[in-house]
């Protein structure tokens, strides 16, 4: 990049990263060139060659030579390329030692311009022919041409090449130009030359008024060229008032900008600027452009995008209606608007890539895509390919009968059927054959297609009932058995009719007919099974008819329990009262269930009664009823019972657990008394509850939770009633719970028995003498009141007991 007319900056723009390099020479630079490792500098009389390092960037010079003005280049073996006086091209080493002179005869003409890609060097001669040479080796080999640059006819009136440009294998070679009368205006016209044909190509930009102003080929694929393009021909007016456009858009002053180019006229120039707009997504821009140039549909798609949410996606349809198409595409890809790129492709022909979209981006309109598609194939006559797609699309069902019915193709209709599976198509030729009375056919069809109900239809018009039964039964299908039920219910067949609404599961039709005919058992059964309204209609009926027990069930499922409990009680249904209770809940009429909770109360069920009082929100009545005729307790029925704890009622909270405890200890649930006891804050008559049980593990348990000396004492004197001594556990808690409750005189009465166990059972004199002594010792802490005398018969139960052990010992 040159900084100044003699300071040039270096930076890599491939590769790993370098810091940038930069040098200053005394040349008044007209020009310069760059490979990967050499750099070249010139002006009008001299040029200077210069390695770049592969670390850092730093250059250091190889040479200097001559160049009065003519081109040069460097290639990337350093070689360098001059035009000479005369008619060739020296080639030069990087020490500037010719190696060759490539010459050119008088038809082709004098070099003019030249360049180097890779290993290609490209020249561009007087006469507008082209040549390009291999330098690779030791001398530079002819690769293409002479061929010519510009077309014959092509209109070269004050053209003038400026530079050449050729891509990386040597066979492409592209060229811009300029018009020296017209001011130095920029030709409009890209020119490229072919190795391949060894002619010429060229690109107009007029269509875009703009003008290719520098080009640049790919250094690794020969394809890709890119090109800076500016405004074409315009005059100056135009052109500063375009400049002041520009900047002042550049600075947010829009209105102003537009005033700056308020007097210009040319459509091309106001297309060329909405073209700018779109690129660079300026739709504020884009709309004052549009209205400029009269483009009515683009300000239509414009206006209709406000509701689009994307950006990217607004501006792509109005560049739609600008014929940008590429840049459309590419922004509904970059916003992910992937049904609108499948329109854009569709709009364009290019159906393949819109199946491809839908098929790995948008899916949801796959199958819409396969739809158009088919339609554009039978448009232009392909019908095996439109029958493919309708098939994809999932509308083959209608539209494939429809488009060769259209075209008079019944035989390959008819084929298609019968080879097909689709149960759409099947249904489709079955019904045409039924129009026209050939019903084997058509039910053959709708078998194959699995429509039971058109094949029993189809057996019920021909007047065979039996084969519609057997299809029925078989099928099960409630549409099939519908339509056979409605036929019966036509014909009288009033039983026939119900069997085959219960099928269908009509069942509201099977009550209407029911009820229509008197048929009470019927009615009963079918209405059980149908919704709300159909029950209470049923069971009006049934009332009516005297059938009060069936009605009082119906009104229950129906919803109207109080109406179903008053049936109930009035006629002592205590069945239909034991249905109705289950159905009772917290949301339905406390009076209700209170007198339902009576009623059963009358006829001695008292546990209903209790039950219905707990969820009827009266548990101190239940508590009563419970307690004077011994319901059995459970514990649900039990927390039901407890009232609910706050800071207002912990006395009436406590009377009540007391009195829900003793019912449970009543009724040998000592788990649950011991429970109830223990919310009521009674740990001994909880303790007593539990002891009750036997539950040794949970005794032990209690005592060690509750740390109340009473406690430890009650279940230490349980665990002295068990096997201990075989237990060596229930030994240990013994003298556990005796410690921690400070029980000295029981922890030495306990002593005290295990002594005399000792004798009576196992004769062990020693160990009863052990016993005595740790009596002894506890019974010394306590505090009874007789402790001296207890402690005299305790020392004279250890003197008799040394006096035997000493005389058996000298036995």
């Amino acid at each position: 990049m040159q900084e100044s007319t003699g300071r040039v900056l270096l930076e890599q723009l491939e590769g790993p990263p370098r810091p940038p390099g930069r040098i200053s020479t005394s040349l008044q630079l007209a020009g310069l060139d760059v490979t990967a490792n050499a750099l070249l500098l010139h002006d009008a009389r001299q040029a200077h060659v210069y390695r770049i390092s592969e670390s850092d960037n730093s250059l250091t010079q190889l040479s200097q030579f001559e160049s009065p003005g003519l081109p040069v280049a460097v290639e990337s073996k350093q070689t360098v390329e001059d035009g000479t006086r005369g008619s060739g091209v020296t080639v030069a080493g990087g020490n500037s030692v010719v190696k060759q002179t490539l010459m050119f005869d008088e038809a082709q003409g004098q070099p003019l311009l030249l360049d180097t890609n890779n290993e290609y060097l490209a020249v561009l001669t007087s006469t507008a022919q082209v040549r390009v040479f291999r330098l690779a080796g030791r001398e530079a080999k002819p690769h293409a041409g002479p061929g010519p640059l510009l077309a014959a006819g092509c209109a070269t009136d004050g053209l003038q090449l400026d530079a050449i440009r050729v891509n990386c294998n040597g066979t492409m070679v592209c060229a811009v130009g300029s018009q020296p009368g017209s001011g130095g205006c920029q030709d409009p016209r890209l020119f490229a030359y072919s190795a391949e044909t060894n002619g010429p190509l060229i690109f107009d930009f007029t269509k875009d008024w703009r003008a290719p102003r520098a080009v640049s080929w790919d250094l690794r694929d020969p394809r890709l060229l890119a090109v800076q393009t500016g405004l074409g021909s315009v005059d100056d007016a135009t052109r500063a008032a375009l400049l002041d456009f520009n900047y002042l858009l550049a600075v947010g002053r829009l209105e102003e900008a537009f005033r700056a180019v308020a007097a210009l006229r040319s459509p091309a120039v106001w297309r060329s600027m909405a073209h700018m707009a779109i690129k660079n997504k300026r739709l504020d821009v884009a709309e004052h452009c549009l209205g400029n140039m009269e483009h009515v549909r683009g300000a239509r798609a414009l206006r209709e995008s406000a509701a689009v949410p994307q950006l990217d996606a607004r501006v792509g349809l109005v560049a739609v209606q600008l014929g940008l198409a590429d840049d459309a595409a590419r922004l509904f890809s970059a916003c992910e608007r992937w049904d609108l790129l499948e329109q854009l492709h569709m709009a364009a022909g290019r159906w393949e890539a819109a199946l491809d979209v839908a098929a790995k981006q948008d899916r949801i309109h796959l199958q819409s895509v396969h739809h158009a598609y088919a339609r554009h194939l039978e448009a232009i006559g392909d019908l095996k390919g439109a029958m493919q797609h309708y098939m994809e699309s999932g509308t083959a069902a209608s539209e494939v009968p429809r488009m060769l019915w259209q075209l008079g193709e019944l035989p390959e209709l008819e084929q298609l059927v019968l080879q097909s599976c689709e149960p759409g198509l099947l249904t489709w030729w079955a019904r045409f054959c039924e129009s026209k009375g050939r019903f084997e056919q058509a039910l053959g069809c709708y078998q194959r297609a699995g429509n039971q109900l058109a094949a029993l239809r189809i057996h019920c018009a021909t007047g065979n009932w039996q084969a519609a039964e057997e299809l029925m039964a078989a099928s099960q299908d409630p549409a099939a058995a519908f339509h056979l039920a409605r036929l019966y219910e036509a014909q009288g067949k009033v039983p026939e009719a119900l069997r085959c609404y219960s099928t269908s599961k009509r069942y509201s039709h099977g009550a209407r007919l029911a009820k229509r005919y008197g048929m009470d058992q019927e009615l009963l059964s079918l209405a059980l099974k149908s919704p709300p309204g159909v029950m209470l209609e049923a069971a009006d009926h049934l009332l009516a008819a005297g059938n009060a027990e069936a009605a009082a069930l119906l009104y229950q499922k129906g919803g109207k329990l109080g109406k179903a409990l008053e049936m109930a009680l009035g006629c002592g249904l205590y069945g239909a009262l034991d249905s109705i209770a289950e159905a009772l809940d917290k949301d339905q009429d406390p009076m209700l269930m209170a007198r339902c909770a009576e009623a059963f109360v009358s006829a001695g069920h008292h546990a209903k009664a209790v039950s219905l009082l707990v969820r009827a929100g009266e548990p101190a009545r239940a508590l009563e009823l419970l307690l004077q005729h011994e319901v059995p307790l459970s514990e649900e029925l039990a927390e039901a019972l407890t009232p609910e704890k706050t800071p207002d009622n912990a006395d009436t909270r406590s009377s009540v657990l007391m009195r829900i405890a003793q019912a449970a200890k009543h009724q040998g649930l000592y788990h649950l008394a011991c429970k109830k006891y223990t919310q009521a804050g009674d740990r001994l008559k909880a303790m007593k509850a539990l002891i009750k049980s036997g539950d040794t593990d949970k005794i032990v348990f209690f005592a060690g939770v509750s740390r109340q000396n009473e406690v430890y004492i009650m279940a230490a004197n349980y665990l002295q009633s068990l096997d201990w001594r075989a237990n060596p556990e229930l030994l240990k808690h013994i003298l556990g719970f005796y410690t921690k409750a400070r029980a000295a005189d029981r922890l030495a009465g306990f002593y005290s028995g295990c002594a005399q166990l000792e004798i009576d059972d196992f004769k062990e004199y020693g160990k009863a003498l052990q016993a005595l002594q740790e009596a002894a010792k506890h019974l010394a802490k306590s505090r009874v009141t007789d402790r001296e005398a207890q402690m005299a018969a305790l020392d004279a139960r250890m003197q008799r007991i040394q006096r035997f052990c000493a005389a058996r010992s000298r036995a």
